[in-house]
């Protein structure tokens, strides 16, 4: 699952973000908003759910036949969602939605105003195998083990990676993860959330808005 800024503290403050609650049996339960400022609506759906990811005021479900759901703020056409298919992965930002497709190739909806703060240019995106997106940058990791990236000016580092087997964005911080178990990093190092060339024996690798973990 993979949550936006605002929805960090959804176990313990739930009525004062937006976010979704997930039965184990793979059932969305609950999709809700801000009760306070009535920002979203409140409501139950009952759809067979395989993956989640979360925006900021947006939440999207990915379908377990290959189509996508979306509930919250679409002020961007960031809920636009509906004539998607053939969907394997699922990732949101600030403000945007991207889909992964069976074939390899990615797909985008949301705010779109200019190529830094608007949804990606991901047409020519292929061989993908896994996506993630921040605020307002999106990743993908080809099959290859190269990165593609847009958004916050990272593409052309990005594109020097190679060998990497997983990928995590932060809020302004892309993280890399390597074949060998070590990790790279790019971006904004403001809080040292950058720091893990001297990081090794790594698995797994995650993001937050000036963090990393491994």
């Amino acid at each position: 699952m993979d949550f936006g800024a605002f929805v960090s503290d959804i176990v313990t403050n739930r009525w004062n973000v937006f976010g979704a609650e997930v039965w184990q049996d793979g059932q969305l339960l609950h999709a809700f908003g801000d009760t306070q400022t009535n920002r979203h609506n409140t409501y139950s759906v009952t759809k067979s759910i395989t993956a989640i990811a979360a925006g900021e005021y947006h939440t999207i479900g990915l379908l377990a036949n290959g189509t996508v759901t979306a509930t919250g703020s679409d002020y961007r056409k960031q809920c636009s969602v509906e004539n998607w298919q053939n969907i394997t992965a699922v990732a949101a930002g600030a403000n945007h939605t991207v889909g992964l497709r069976a074939d390899g190739t990615v797909v985008a909806v949301g705010y779109s105003s200019n190529k830094y703060w608007g949804v990606p240019d991901v047409s020519n995106w292929k061989d993908i195998v896994s996506i993630k997106a921040y605020d307002y940058h999106t990743v993908g990791l080809k099959s290859d083990g190269t990165v593609v990236a847009v958004g916050l000016n990272i593409e052309a580092t990005a594109a020097k990676w190679s060998d990497i087997v997983k990928i995590a964005a932060g809020r302004l911080h892309l993280v890399g993860l390597k074949k060998n178990g070590c990790c790279v990093a790019m971006g904004n190092n403001s809080n040292g959330q950058c720091d893990v060339s001297r990081w090794s024996g790594i698995k797994e690798i995650a993001a937050g808005n000036y963090h990393t973990v491994g």
